[in-house]
């Protein structure tokens, strides 16, 4: 009998026939994939992670840690194949509220530096629904100064309404909205970069020193530092993070730029 995690390749592969086209897979030669680095990804539904993480799981041959909210984390455990992918994805269920987050970026700092593993956020949130990027993306990239890879991924005609009612009318219509997205997923892999490198745009952005933003941030890592510094982090995930993956969002018109798998 073949052990379990021997078929987590075998189920990432499965859900990488089910993208149609893929794009930029040449700016993967510029990752420096012997460090840990941060990907960053748009988020239109409840099932993006499975796709996205199975293609760059195959093409690195690489594992990441994928942060989602913990109410999540409830509706994964409904999927029988989802839930134990979930912990070979190294999902973890994390606690947003804004007490918790220097929590979670300091372990996730240390998870970086002790085991390399990479990290998978989703800057804007469950689905995209918040206007505005939270700051723990940007904390993250400015004090690891790790490579920032953005990953977008676009569903032609496909809804990407969230499923409601009660958690088995979840599970039927989330099957079913997860079966009609076979050969209708497009993805697209941008340049990674680093925050550092943007530097004047951040200086410009904040009206402040890029090294005083550091050592600021720092400070506030071991509690000698005041929290008015993570004031203006939000705009950084937003003007520079999150716009560098949302400009890869495809058109119908230019589907002839995406290779098959």
């Amino acid at each position: 009998m073949v052990p379990y995690p021997a078929v987590y390749p075998l189920i990432h592969l499965w859900f990488l026939k089910w993208i149609k086209g893929i794009r930029g897979i040449e700016n993967l030669q510029l990752l420096e994939k012997d460090k840990p680095f941060l990907v960053i990804a748009n988020h239109p539904t409840w099932f993006d992670y499975i796709f996205q993480i199975s293609a760059l799981a195959i093409i690195l041959k690489k594992e990441f840690m994928v942060l989602v909210d913990w109410h999540v984390g409830l509706a994964v455990r409904c999927f029988p194949i989802l839930r134990p992918l979930s912990k070979h994805l190294k999902m973890i269920f994390i606690n947003t509220k804004v007490d918790c987050r220097l929590k979670n970026v300091a372990y996730l700092i240390d998870q970086m530096k002790t085991r390399n593993w990479s990290v998978w956020i989703y800057p804007r949130g469950k689905e995209d629904r918040p206007k505005k990027a939270r700051y723990g993306a940007s904390l993250l990239a400015l004090l690891t100064d790790c490579q920032i890879l953005p990953v977008n991924i676009w569903y032609d005609q496909v809804s990407l309404e969230r499923p409601k009612g009660n958690w088995i009318n979840f599970v039927f219509q989330g099957l079913r909205q997860l079966m009609a997205t076979r050969n209708k997923i497009y993805l697209t892999i941008g340049q990674p970069y680093r925050l550092s490198e943007q530097s004047q745009e951040i200086e410009k952005l904040l009206s402040i020193n890029y090294k005083q933003l550091l050592l600021g941030l720092q400070k506030l890592m071991t509690a000698q530092g005041s929290e008015r510094v993570l004031i203006g982090l939000r705009q950084i995930c937003q003007k520079i993070m999150v716009e560098s993956y949302l400009k890869l969002t495809p058109t119908p018109n230019n589907i002839s730029e995406f290779a098959p798998l």
